[in-house]
């Protein structure tokens, strides 16, 4: 996202094995192992630095964080049945997966205290995940040719990201704030996600 002297980057990287089993002539199952690898980098009006005397909690010192990183694993479970010829199910689990991204650095604008520009050594950022998810699927053979599709998804957003903890430790002078850290809320909802699908073969 982007607004005046804001700049947000974040990258998600899903690398996803799997093995499925055949466990009758209808009936299939299948697990993957989920490797999740995740970056941001934080540009937050980084030449802006305000000290306010009278409410230093009105101050505002622009950052500019980078290299916060996080690598963590998932869990996918499914199962697919053919109940007749031409109709078949499926219903898919994934796992929530927590993604604290560690090992930052951030640039603090300190100039209004006279203390130029601080680095922050440790920088993380709490409270990223990736929301379990819940999905049921029907696929209709309606023609040789024609193939239609339905699948509902419920997305557990609500417990994946509620809330946003920046945190900044070790600076190289010792004159800053030995940590800085802040919260912001997000309180986001589940959704639910309906996809229709179609498939037609032209010869």
């Amino acid at each position: 996202s982007r607004a005046e002297g804001r700049t947000d980057t974040r990258h998600v990287v899903k690398l996803i094995p799997g093995i499925a089993y055949q466990a009758s002539d209808t009936l299939s199952l299948g697990v993957s192992l989920s490797a999740v690898y995740a970056q941001a980098k934080q540009k937050f009006f980084p030449g802006t630095s305000v000290f306010n005397p009278g409410n230093p909690s009105g101050s505002f010192f622009g950052t500019d964080l980078t290299d916060a990183h996080a690598l963590r694993y998932g869990l996918r479970l499914g199962a697919q049945d053919r109940v007749s010829d031409n109709v078949t199910i499926a219903a898919v689990y994934a796992s929530r997966v927590a993604l604290p991204l560690h090992g930052g650095r951030v640039n603090a604008n300190f100039s209004a205290l006279g203390l130029g520009v601080v680095t922050y050594g440790d920088a993380r950022i709490d409270g990223l995940a990736l929301p379990q998810e819940l999905s049921l699927g029907i696929a209709w053979q309606e023609s040789a040719a024609t193939l239609l599709s339905l699948k509902v998804s419920h997305l557990y957003w609500a417990d994946a990201l509620r809330s946003l903890t920046f945190t900044a430790l070790n600076p190289n002078n010792s004159f800053a704030p030995a940590m800085i850290q802040t919260t912001t809320a997000l309180n986001w909802r589940d959704s639910n996600v309906i996809a229709f699908g179609l498939r037609h073969a032209l010869n």
